[in-house]
């Protein structure tokens, strides 16, 4: 693995040295791909908004088409017309899995950990031996939000998968997933609407019903994930600031994503110390309290979001609303615990139809109460 590390620092080097144009090749699904008519179509693939975030003599040319797999993309030869193209010092930026899931159709569906796994392995050894150098991206998140408010995974073992090959290859990686949901969870229920298609009988001429698309991105939802796509290349490897210029996010999207800066994940949570618990709750809010415990901690939280008003959070475990409570404490193991959310922003609490509670805690356990 560290000669693969080295490999791929060298090769980056040679890149920043160069002053060849390089080409951004980017192949994938409809979420990815360049839609036409855009004037007038209110869908986009984030990758059609890519280019405005590329440096000067940096080319993207969008393969990415509409409902196609690996297995389809592979099968219809457009994979091997991007291989054609390659030469030294281009990138190629990998994105699969939406309809690599639909097992209804046999010329488009493949299982995560074989015939999926083989062809990402086969799109990043076939890019280096062109002389490119392959990124891997998993899938952005698909707008689910269930009855009890809580952002839904329809990716399942694809996205584990897209990691795997990864790892076990040395390539670079963006976990679009992963951003995508910090995305769509600091927008909220009904402001993540604006970041997908859903639009108003009448309101686009040429597809003049209303549409409701939890997959697909609007304009604002396509720059948004491009800014952090390009946002992440640069935290991946500073030569991609070579490649792109600085992303700026819309102040909007900032603003969401600094409102849930706040979140730990099952690893961050494992074996986490007492202190960094405290300071993540009760450094900010009031209704908590911290305990050690045998074999780590234990978090108990009083329930809190009074409709009239108070300065305590409202807590939501595992999607459901915890008003205050006078039974007591609620004790939640954190071994049991696979993310924890601080939205700080008052008004996330809307969503819930709660007024007056300083900000959310969100809550998601292994073990629902």
């Amino acid at each position: 693995m560290m000669r693969d590390m080295f490999l791929v620092v060298a090769s980056l080097l040679l890149f920043i040295s160069s002053s060849a144009p390089v080409t951004v090749y980017l192949v994938g699904d409809s979420t990815m791909a360049d839609k036409p008519d855009a004037s007038h179509n209110p869908e986009r693939g984030w990758g059609q908004a890519l280019p405005t975030f590329a440096a000067p003599g940096v080319e993207i040319k969008n393969h990415a088409v509409n409902g196609r797999s690996t297995r389809s993309f592979i099968g219809e030869g457009r994979w091997d017309a991007v291989r054609s193209q390659l030469r030294r010092g281009d990138f190629v930026f990998i994105q699969f899995g939406h309809n690599d899931q639909k097992n209804e159709d046999s010329t488009r569906y493949t299982a995560p950990f074989t015939a999926y796994r083989r062809n990402l392995e086969r799109f990043v050894l076939e890019t280096r031996a062109a002389g490119a150098r392959p990124v891997l991206f998993t899938s952005i998140v698909r707008r689910q939000w269930n009855a009890q408010g809580v952002l839904e995974d329809t990716h399942g073992l694809y996205s584990l998968a897209v990691r795997d090959v990864a790892r076990a290859l040395s390539a670079p990686l963006v976990d679009l997933q992963l951003l995508t949901e910090d995305m769509v969870l600091g927008a909220g229920v009904e402001g993540s609407k604006r970041l997908y298609v859903w639009t108003r009988d009448g309101e686009f001429p040429a597809f003049p019903l209303a549409r409701s698309d939890n997959t697909h991105l609007s304009p604002n939802g396509a720059r948004e994930v491009a800014a952090l796509a390009v946002e992440a290349l640069v935290r991946l490897d500073p030569a991609f600031a070579k490649v792109f210029a600085p992303a700026v996010l819309p102040a909007a999207a900032k603003e969401r994503r600094d409102a849930s800066t706040n979140v730990l994940n099952e690893a961050d949570i494992r074996d986490q110390a007492v202190g960094r618990v405290e300071e993540l709750f009760l450094g900010r809010f009031s209704g908590v309290q911290v305990f050690s415990a045998p074999g780590g901690i234990t978090v108990r939280i009083r329930g809190a979001g009074t409709p009239n008003g108070g300065g305590e959070p409202l807590y939501v475990i595992d999607g459901m609303t915890m008003e205050t409570h006078d039974s007591g404490l609620i004790a939640i193991n954190p071994r049991d615990v696979i993310r924890i959310e601080v939205l700080k922003d008052v008004g996330s609490t809307a969503e819930y139809g709660v007024r007056g509670a300083n900000g959310v805690i969100r809550i998601t356990t292994r073990r629902p109460l």
